[in-house]
């Protein structure tokens, strides 16, 4: 009966201490980790057209999640598809560049 409450009592501490340590280890961005990206502030338009009109499609991908040279790629052929004027389409892209 012993064996059983110990091994109990290291299993529920175990549990407990991935709870308290594994959120630490996520890393988060910040805008240290992008030092050499402005902020986004002054790009509303092209997230706005980003959202109505690649969310349409694609769902809503965070601009990270690809490097300037592969959304300049993504937007090359895209735009057609998404029917964008050439000044929606520098709109999103600057966007992009700017929140990656």
């Amino acid at each position: 009966m012993f064996k059983n409450n110990n091994t109990i009592w290291l299993a529920s501490t175990a549990l407990t201490a991935l709870l308290f340590i594994l959120p630490s280890c996520a890393s988060t961005p910040t805008q240290q980790s992008r030092p050499n990206k402005p902020i986004v502030a002054g790009h509303a338009e092209g997230a706005h057209l980003f959202r109505k009109k690649c969310q349409e499609c694609h769902g809503l991908h965070a601009p990270a999640r690809q490097s300037d040279s592969q959304w300049e790629r993504t937007m090359d052929d895209m735009a057609w598809e998404a029917k964008l004027t050439a000044k929606q389409e520098k709109l999103i892209l600057d966007f992009l560049k700017a929140a990656n």
